[in-house]
């Protein structure tokens, strides 16, 4: 590290969170849904950082209003509001939406003062890749992956953010690697034989003294094959089915999205 840059001790618990961070990410990255030979998990992260106030909301609006939530009690506090947001909607619109829509309310309103930043919040959105297509030797191309809607997590520092991703990520997606959807065939043969050989260079008529060669007894199984396979898995689940039921029958037929 350059010795310009200056910094503060670190507990042992702060140097832990840092370290499970970063071993996490690099998790991620093994699981068929992230395949890090195509894009890094942190690529496929929306990442924000908000100041927040005491009361957990972010900056109000221009207008100084916030976002609360649907419920009989806030209802009766703030009638007028929801009166306006409730005009938006038809009658069967809110027999079925009415818990999930949020009032703009004046935050001084709410609260009986001004909104003052309080602290800094981390939030991020991780999506989830699906491969597109039949040809599954065409993984390396980027316009073969779909990128669909994963999990939102949070935290007062990108660490503890990171940490709570992980944690919704696998609860939904599965704790998995690819060697997971490998067969016993394929595990055996990838513990056998190595992906490349190197094989001396001279005896082969070439300037290096050694020349790193594809292996062809190693069955190679490409991010594309163990996407799929983890689709079959994920859209079995109560989740991939509510969710996501069509999109995966329609992955998994080779259609396009």
């Amino acid at each position: 590290m350059s010795q310009s840059i200056k910094t503060m001790p670190q507990s042992k618990a702060e140097m832990s969170k840092h370290m499970k961070a970063g071993d996490l990410i690099w998790k991620l990255g093994q699981h068929p849904a992230l395949p890090e030979k195509v894009l890094s998990p942190l690529g496929l992260m929306e990442i924000f950082i908000n100041e927040v106030c005491i009361n957990g909301h972010v900056r109000p609006d221009k207008n100084g209003c916030i976002e609360i939530c649907y419920t009989p009690q806030n209802y009766k506090k703030y009638k007028k509001e929801f009166e306006e947001e409730f005009s938006n909607y038809s009658s069967e619109e809110l027999k079925i939406e009415k818990s999930l829509i949020h009032a703009e309310v004046p935050y001084r309103k709410v609260y009986g003062y001004s909104w003052n930043a309080d602290h800094i919040e981390y939030s991020g959105n991780l999506s989830f890749m699906v491969f597109i297509g039949k040809n599954m030797k065409l993984w390396h191309e980027p316009m073969r992956w779909a990128h669909l809607s994963g999990v939102s997590g949070y935290g007062c520092s990108f660490e503890e953010m990171i940490l709570d991703i992980g944690k919704k990520f696998y609860k939904i997606f599965g704790d998995f690697t690819e060697e997971d959807f490998l067969s016993r065939s394929e595990k055996s043969n990838h513990k056998k034989e190595k992906n490349y050989l190197r094989i001396d260079g001279k005896k082969q008529g070439h300037f290096l003294p050694f020349k790193i060669i594809p292996n062809l007894k190693y069955k190679e199984i490409y991010p594309s094959e163990s996407n799929r396979r983890w689709i079959k898995w994920f859209s079995e689940t109560p989740y991939g089915k509510k969710h996501w039921g069509d999109t995966l029958k329609d992955v998994l037929a080779g259609k396009s999205l």
